[in-house]
């Protein structure tokens, strides 16, 4: 869609309308919630074919957005656009074919179906990474079980790693899987882009399904997948035949640093090993695929080498993989704000050194995402808790190190290095 439809609709509509609110939603199935972006918190599915996708509490979020509100469910978009950059509010709204009528939108009563849909069937991770949470990775489930909650954090209002397995256990509420696949079926040609993530989606069995079915129904629909890529060898042979059928296939890769620091925070890594799969997948059938990341204060350690490692593939490779950059939102203590404005400083000396120091081997869309990263550094998440979001970072660290057995100088690779 082109910006100038997209300001119409918002002209006829509200100035704080988004298209995902109606259109796309990312959906944990095991645990019965849905999400209209990856961003905003999760909410009960409904319990017919008709609100499955369209909950009383996600209605009330339409609502306030078509009476120009800004729903604070949509925060992180907000925050976006007051430091003048382009939020995912509108990417993700330029990102679709087409629109309803305005009128429509306006319609309470209307059943919206997704144009795009993400889809985690299971929890099911071999990783455990440290910004992660038991309700998206059982391996951090086993961590929880084993050790008990993570003591003394005062800062993370989603208490990420603070809920037992009794509390765990009594948000999961997963929907009658007929429901959801009668469902599923009333939508899945209508689709324009369908995502699925997890947990590590190629360790679900529901996934391969999936692939079998927009075979048959929709094999020109984009098909997005979320993985790590941290797989052996015999299970890329399976994927990579099951996906044989569809016509574009994306791919994006999560990582966010290199070799012993990504392997800190992403428990369960061989670096080398995902290095090979990242070079088997760009030259593979995948249309396109992005390393896309989740950059905490940790990670800024080795960023820049992870750049290198991706620009050297791709300059052998036939499929270019590019860069994402997105920065940890939640927990807090993990993300930019537990920064000291002389290590903020310090880290913009540094990658902006570097970004112009590989500027010609970027590509078009990595420009945009590395003066994202800077601003953010710059002015992004600055808050007056700083000293004790520094603090619980620190206190997390020093029991995550104990858990997984980790090298205890790596956690205190938050300042500068």
């Amino acid at each position: 869609m082109d910006e100038k439809k997209l300001f119409k609709i918002r002209d006829e509509t509200s100035n704080t309308f988004c298209l995902a609110k109606f259109h796309e939603a990312s959906i944990w199935v095991y645990s019965g919630k849905i999400a209209s972006c990856h961003y905003t918190p999760f909410i009960q599915v409904g319990n017919t074919v008709d609100t499955f996708y369209n909950p009383t509490e996600k209605r009330e979020q339409q609502k306030k957005m078509l009476a120009g509100e800004q729903p604070p469910a949509c925060d992180s978009c907000w925050r976006y656009e007051n430091l003048g950059l382009r939020s995912d509010r509108t990417r993700k709204s330029l990102s679709f074919t087409n629109h309803l009528a305005a009128e429509d939108y306006k319609n309470p009563n209307y059943v919206f179906k997704p144009k795009a849909l993400e889809l985690a069937f299971q929890n099911t991770c071999n990783l455990a990474c440290s910004y992660c949470s038991p309700q998206f990775s059982t391996s951090w489930i086993n961590d929880i079980k084993v050790n008990g909650v993570y003591q003394g954090i005062i800062t993370d209002d989603r208490r990420h790693y603070q809920k037992d397995i009794n509390e765990l256990n009594e948000m999961i509420d997963p929907p009658d899987m007929t429901l959801f696949w009668e469902w599923f079926e009333s939508v899945a040609t209508s689709l324009e882009s369908i995502r699925v993530s997890g947990g590590e989606p190629l360790m679900h069995e529901e996934v391969f399904r999936v692939f079998e079915m927009m075979t048959e129904m929709n094999s020109d629909i984009e098909c997005v997948i979320h993985s790590n890529l941290c797989q052996k060898p015999v299970i890329m042979d399976r994927f990579f035949d099951k996906i044989s059928g569809l016509t574009n296939l994306r791919m994006n890769i999560s990582n966010e640093s290199a070799n012993e620091t990504a392997e800190f925070i992403r428990e369960g890594m061989v670096y080398a090993e995902w290095l090979e799969n990242i070079e088997r997948l760009a030259n593979s059938t995948v249309k396109e695929f992005s390393v896309s990341t989740t950059v905490s204060a940790i990670a800024l350690q080795s960023l820049e080498q992870m750049y290198l490692d991706i620009i050297t593939i791709r300059n052998r490779s036939k499929v270019k993989p590019y860069i994402s950059i997105n920065m940890v939102d939640k927990p807090d203590f993990q993300g930019f704000a537990c920064l000291t404005r002389e290590e903020r400083d310090f880290y913009i000396n540094k990658y902006t050194k570097f970004y112009e120091s590989i500027k010609d081997e970027l590509l078009p869309v990595e420009h945009e995402h590395c003066a994202r990263l800077l601003k953010f550094l710059d002015e992004g998440f600055i808050k007056e808790t700083q000293p004790q979001l520094r603090k619980d970072s620190d206190i997390f660290f020093e029991q995550y190190t104990q858990r997984r057995n980790k090298p205890d100088n790596l956690a205190k690779y938050i300042g500068l290095k």
